[in-house]
């Protein structure tokens, strides 16, 4: 296989999009990949680990909103994504809320 942001020797190529948000700003690549490329290829191929160093060696991915392995084929047209941690449990953060509303005096919903 040639390397995954160039095409293979057949001239297949697919496209997808890798998309990382963060709090304040979000990357959205456009690569083109050898037909046969895995998720973790993409990744590479995007430049995200330049742009973001500090992401974590093993990441979790999805596609359109669907976990995925990151040794799974990128399908032409497929947008994956590359989540991050969650930095407070939701759990946690719904009973914050929830004392912040109670002090102010304000029902929750």
């Amino acid at each position: 296989m040639a390397g995954a942001g160039a095409p293979d020797p057949s001239g297949r190529t697919l496209r997808a999009t890798v998309v990382y948000a963060l709090a304040h700003r979000a990357h959205c690549i456009d690569v083109e990949l050898a037909d046969g490329a895995t998720l973790a290829d993409a990744v590479n191929a995007s430049g995200l680990r330049q742009r973001e160093p500090a992401l974590p060696e093993e990441l979790d991915l999805g596609v359109y909103g669907r976990p995925q392995r990151s040794t799974d084929r990128v399908r032409d047209g497929d947008r994956i994504e590359v989540y991050r941690s969650l930095t407070v449990d939701p759990k946690e953060a719904r009973r914050i809320r929830a004392e912040v509303r109670r002090r102010r005096g304000t029902a929750t919903r």
